[in-house]
């Protein structure tokens, strides 16, 4: 088989490596077309190799100086400008390959030159060559070659593909010693994720024996994925071995959802079961946040938050419930509020008119007024009333005038006068007069806010 016909071979064996579909004995039409295509290219690969080399009157075998290479690849490129990029790719390539094992700098400086499709797939190839026995200099000519960030990222990770296959401890903590700062991280990030695809669990291993394993938790999805695939028997117990970390948090964050989405009862028991406080207030949390979003869970998410032993725990779910549950929902929890718990009730029914007023400010109107007197009603006129100042101000001047717990009705009135502070136009006689303020009210609100000699 020529040098050609190899090259091409493995590109197919490559596209196959990396297709999800690819198969040993696969019969099937498209693999035909894609064999007959690369006998194509190696048969034309082969006629353009024979008469550059003509032209060259010398032997690949026999090129050792660098013009020689450089003046068979441009004679072969004129030879190639109608061809196609993979007989381009085909024919220009051993070339390529027998000039980085004489001087690699000088073969890919050539490269640069190239059009950008030739010039990144042909890096790819080589890269990995050179990253075999000179590692090290080819890592700080790419840092050293004016590349964007992302493409020294890229090409620094091929480089290290080697050394990855033997031993990837080895090759992460040899980018962490050697490498810039300014794509270290990015290279990491990519090696960890490749290692993931062989070995999810040494990689979850690796996290955990790390002094900041933080440091990776934005990895954590798609190494769990991989686990998820590689161990499934096992996934729960390595991600409960992780030290209580944002990396074990993450873990658990994204374990929940993905059990959820397949079998919301083995989720709930496996956040149960969680030993660890923290970590199953994680999963708990997460369980949650899905439930609201499902329609058929949103009922029994209450029942799950009420559940709670621990009463702060149990109003901070209750909360979050409030916020996340669809707004076309919310009359369930209308109902649902005056049943809740005390502690729970002013966020609960705070959230329910924020997003009321948003949505329907004459329903949230009827809604607070409708509510009997109490310290979380109080508390939710208060909220509501903040947050309507720039939208409505009257609204909130009424709200002032409902709220019947005097330390809640004055932080409202506080709110309303720093809004209108500094409004030289502002009736602000008028406004006391409305939110019927005794006169040592006023003279206190003078005082606090604004220099009374000016109004």
């Amino acid at each position: 088989m020529s040098i050609a016909a190899l090259f091409v071979f493995y590109l197919r064996a490559e596209f196959f490596l990396l297709s999800p579909d690819a198969s040993d004995t696969d019969d099937s039409p498209e693999s035909e077309v894609t064999l007959e295509t690369t006998r194509f290219v190696s048969t034309k690969a082969d006629q353009h190799l024979v008469f550059v080399f003509d032209s060259c009157d010398t032997k690949l075998s026999d090129m050792k100086v660098n013009d020689e290479f450089s003046i068979c690849i441009e004679l072969l490129l004129i030879e190639l400008r109608d061809e196609t990029v993979e007989i381009k790719l085909a024919t220009t390539q051993p070339l390529y390959l027998a000039w980085i094992k004489v001087n690699w700098p000088s073969a890919l400086e050539h490269m640069l030159g190239l059009d950008t499709i030739m010039r990144n797939r042909l890096l790819n190839s080589v890269v990995p060559v050179i990253g075999q026995y000179d590692l090290q200099n080819l890592s700080e000519w790419i840092q050293n070659k004016g590349f964007d960030n992302s493409t020294q990222v890229d090409l620094i990770t091929v480089a290290y593909s080697s050394l990855m296959d033997e031993s990837p401890i080895t090759a992460i903590e040899d980018v962490r010693f050697s490498l810039s700062p300014a794509v270290k991280s990015g290279v990491i990030d990519k090696l960890l994720n490749q290692w993931s695809r062989e070995n999810a669990g040494a990689v979850m291993e690796w996290f955990s024996q790390q002094p900041r394993p933080d440091m990776y938790a934005h990895l954590m999805g798609f190494v769990l994925m991989q686990l998820i695939q590689q161990q499934p028997n096992d996934a729960e117990n390595i991600i409960s071995e992780l030290p209580n970390s944002q990396l074990k948090f993450e873990t658990i964050k994204f374990y929940t959802k993905k059990l959820a989405s397949e079998n919301l009862e083995q989720s709930l028991n496996w956040v149960n079961s969680i030993e660890d406080e923290a970590s199953r207030h994680v999963g708990i949390v997460q369980l949650l946040k899905y439930m609201a979003t499902n329609e058929e869970y949103i009922g029994r998410s209450f029942d799950v938050a009420l559940a709670q032993e621990d009463p702060f725990f149990r109003d901070k779910l209750l909360n979050n419930l409030s916020i996340d549950i669809p707004y076309n929902k919310l009359g369930m929890l209308i109902d649902l509020a005056p049943t809740l718990p005390v502690s729970a009730k002013k966020w609960v029914m705070s959230n329910i008119g924020s997003r009321l007023i948003e949505n329907d400010p004459d329903m949230a109107r009827d809604w607070l007024k409708s509510l009997m007197p109490s310290n979380e009603a109080s508390y939710a006129k208060r909220f509501v009333g903040e947050k309507s100042l720039e939208r409505n101000l009257p609204f909130a001047i009424e709200l002032a005038n409902d709220i019947s717990d005097q330390d809640e009705r004055m932080l409202l009135i506080e709110s309303i006068l720093k809004f209108v502070y500094g409004q030289n136009d502002f009736d602000f006689e008028l406004l006391y007069e409305t939110l019927r303020l005794s006169s040592s009210e006023i003279d206190q609100a003078k005082i606090k806010f604004y220099n009374a000699d000016t109004h």
